[in-house]
């Protein structure tokens, strides 16, 4: 099954009875000009005025209100239905997918899946669909009266409207290719535009002159080409096509034939009346093909989300044990075809200080992605006390591992729930200690409201105090193994000091109410921390070169670990 008929499904009944109804109103919108020509007949032949005629014409009047009415309701209660689904589905599926996933996908697309495709799927459910009942069926009852009245005079009258509708669908069959152009060239420039409002302050001050905003330019210059010449090769057709579906122009064909071919005035009055009203609904059924179009495109983008491998971790499960021991067998992950780590086996004992090192691009940060489940292996697995990691909810993974990143997330809301980060009822006393041992307190001490400030609202912080209050989390949660990622790397030199000073401390810091220090596992540009870790890794291009204690890495001339002490002092 295709997508949208898929994505459509539940609301397929509710969809067939507006129809019902907006085709109901489509016949009942006819019948007046139907009746009116009746009654000029009438006029015309000395019958004198037919009330029975008014009084039908105004029963089909009120008749085709209510179906408006109704049809419009209920599409649009079935559209909020389909909203509600949709949404749902989005949020349970993006809810299971592999993390990694949402490194690799920009987040514009789950933003167009969310908001823009659903969106496409509205004015298809809640107004293409009646658009395109009511656009055929008012055609079907206008030529079938036209037919039965005077065939050869309502065909005639028609013409105009039949080559306006056949060019319509030849510019409807070439939109496909110009639309999907038009996308990439929308998106290069939201792109463009936001790349240049992020980052012009750093380009203005240290780019070359003019060339702040070149990649906006271009991306503004090469859109406008693009809509101009679109424009210019569809709106001469265009404008032929609102020519030939002219009410006017039908009326006047259907005068004009009729009175050369010689008809009775009560045929080309009622040909007169009831063709027009014929073309108009032929304009609108093109521009609701356009739109159906777009909802076919958005349906197949929202089944491409939806269809996304998941991360099918079970539901239930636990973390083996606080301070586990960690063991990486033949671990391998692959990237656009490039390997980011190539079957690396070690263990990590716990209560191990371990340090990463190795020269930018070697795997670090993959690999402590991988340790904490952000990340799966593309082959081979990590073992949790001989539990696979991959079998273990992440919820549980959450709980037990804690993760300081180089890109601090934090969310809108207070410096409380940054640092509790889901935990409810937290007791302030525990938060605050959390953030002293961040060495933050200080900082939070001087907001407006405390505990309470909004980040991001009432206070701004800096990269250095994002790290801390990075570390502050972790600290509050207590986790047996703690994972830092260049934990120094936005910050100033006054943060950088007071983020070693927690971080000096960590294992205190961190320790359970049970007296266990946690497994603490490090990557940072600078190697001094490395002395003092229990366990050094060394990583080059994906594999694990070297690994032992930091005296013996650093005895040992011929190895990477002492060439790149060498480069630190060389550049230092």
């Amino acid at each position: 099954m295709s997508a949208l008929p898929s994505l459509t499904r539940p609301v397929h009944g509710r969809l067939i009875a507006a129809g019902t109804l907006q085709a109901l109103a489509g016949v009942c919108s006819v019948a007046p000009m139907m009746l009116t020509a009746a009654i000029a007949e009438g006029l015309l032949a000395g019958d004198g005025p037919r009330w029975d005629l008014v009084a039908t014409m105004a029963i089909t009047l009120f008749i085709r209100a209510v179906a408006l009415a109704g049809a419009t309701t209920v599409a649009h209660l079935a559209d909020n239905d389909l909203q509600l689904v949709l949404h749902r589905r989005l949020t349970d599926h993006l809810g299971r997918v592999r993390l990694d996933w949402f490194t690799r996908t920009p987040a514009s697309t789950v933003k167009r899946a969310a908001t823009d495709d659903v969106g496409a799927l509205h004015h298809l459910v809640a107004h293409a669909w009646l658009d395109v009942v009511g656009a055929l069926s008012v055609p079907v009852a206008g030529i079938a009266y036209l037919l039965w009245r005077a065939p050869l005079l309502g065909m005639i009258a028609l013409v105009p409207a039949a080559i306006g509708l056949a060019i319509q669908i030849h510019h409807n069959r070439t939109l496909g290719p110009k639309m999907a152009h038009y996308q990439r060239a929308t998106t290069e420039l939201d792109r463009a535009a936001t790349e240049y409002v992020e980052n012009v302050q750093v380009v203005k001050v240290f780019g070359r002159s003019g060339s702040a905003h070149s990649r906006f330019d271009a991306a503004v210059g090469d859109h406008g080409a693009f809509v101009q010449r679109w424009a210019k090769e569809v709106g001469g057709a265009m404008t032929a096509v609102e020519i030939l579906l002219s009410p006017l122009l039908a009326a006047a064909v259907a005068v004009v034939a009729g009175a050369l071919l010689g008809l009775p005035v009560a045929a080309v009055i009622a040909v007169a009346l009831v063709a027009p009203g014929l073309s108009a609904p032929a304009l609108a059924l093109a521009f609701a093909m356009q739109d159906i179009s777009a909802g076919r495109r958005a349906a197949e983008r929202l089944m491409e989300v939806l269809g996304t491998r998941t991360d099918e971790r079970p539901q239930d499960g636990n973390w083996p044990r606080r301070r586990p021991r960690i063991r990486l067998e033949d671990v391998t992950v692959v990237s656009d075809d490039r390997v980011l780590l190539a079957g690396v086996s070690a263990t990590i004992e716990p209560g191990t200080q371990l340090a990463i090192v190795g020269p930018s691009g070697a795997g670090k940060t993959t690999l402590l992605k991988t340790l904490c489940g952000l990340r799966a292996p593309d082959s081979g697995r990590i073992l949790i006390d001989d539990v696979d990691l991959a079998d273990i909810p992440l919820e549980q993974v959450g709980a037990h591992i804690g993760h300081v990143s180089q890109d601090v997330g934090i969310i809108r809301g207070s410096v409380a729930e940054n640092v509790m980060l889901g935990h409810e009822d937290a007791d302030p006393d525990t938060i605050a200690d959390a953030l002293r041992k961040a060495q933050l307190w200080d900082r939070v001490e001087e907001l407006p409201d405390g505990l309470d400030t909004v980040i991001g609202e009432d206070a701004t912080f800096s990269g250095g105090e994002r790290q801390r209050l990075a570390l502050a989390r972790a600290f509050f949660s207590t986790p047996g193994t703690l994972l830092l990622d260049e934990p120094t790397a936005f910050a100033d030199l006054e943060s950088e000091a007071l983020i070693d000073a927690a971080l000096a401390d960590a294992p205190r810091n961190a320790v359970n109410t049970m007296g266990e220090r946690p497994t603490v596992v490090r990557i940072d540009h600078r190697l001094g921390f490395a002395h003092d870790a229990d366990v050094v890794w060394v990583l080059e291009d994906g594999h694990l070169v070297q690994a032992g204690a930091p005296g013996d890495l650093a005895s040992d001339p011929t190895g990477r670990f002492a060439a790149l002490r060498q480069a630190r002092e060389v550049t230092a």
